[in-house]
């Protein structure tokens, strides 16, 4: 069976135990009634910071891997990326509802209905920042890919170039040695008619 690296299980196990801790914090702080708790959402967004990058070290550890034995692997990563952003999510709506809470107090809670749709607002609009981050960042991400192409293509070419021009050295080397032989056949010709 194939075992994966080292640094694979340690980014593996570290998003395990940031997810956990993450999970009891949320619970905690949905629970509690008007209470002001921005450290433990500050302390959240780090160790959900952590976790993406613990998924980011994981995604790298497997690109390199044969398709065969990469496969299983991804879907697992996929799960643990999967499990991050339902987290997100929900770290937002609760960070959301926080923020209204201690902006409106208690009065804001009778307000169910519109304060339902508020809440769902700005949820939807945090999802969608947080998308199209994610989106720019891929699109840097193909740029820098594309960048790298075209320099790897320019030094190919350049290479090429300085073939082509050796190669335009060489044959002038060449022509110039036949010459001299052209001459030195020429000079034994006339050496053995001037013998006779």
């Amino acid at each position: 069976r194939f075992k994966m690296s080292d640094y694979f299980n340690t980014m593996e196990a570290e998003y395990t135990r940031l997810i956990g801790v993450v999970m009891q914090k949320l619970n905690k702080v949905n629970g509690a009634a008007n209470e002001n708790h921005d450290a433990v959402f500050e302390e959240m967004k780090r160790e959900l910071n952590d976790c993406e990058q613990c998924i980011k070290q994981m995604e790298i550890e497997v690109n390199p891997l044969p398709v065969n034995q990469r496969r299983g692997i991804q879907l697992k990563v996929r799960e643990y990326k999967q499990s991050y952003e339902d987290i997100r999510e929900v770290e937002e709506k609760v960070s959301l509802q926080k923020q209204r809470d201690n902006l409106f107090g208690k009065a804001a809670e009778k307000d169910t209905d519109g304060g339902s749709k508020f809440l769902q607002a700005d949820s939807l609009l945090a999802s969608q920042n947080r998308r199209l981050e994610e989106g720019k960042k891929t699109a840097y991400e193909s740029l820098g890919v594309a960048v790298n192409i075209n320099t790897n293509l320019k030094g190919q070419s350049d290479t090429m170039r300085r073939n082509i021009n050796r190669l335009d050295d060489v044959n002038e080397e060449l022509s110039w040695s036949n010459k001299l032989v052209d001459q030195m056949n020429r000079r034994i010709r006339q050496n053995k008619i001037l013998m006779w």
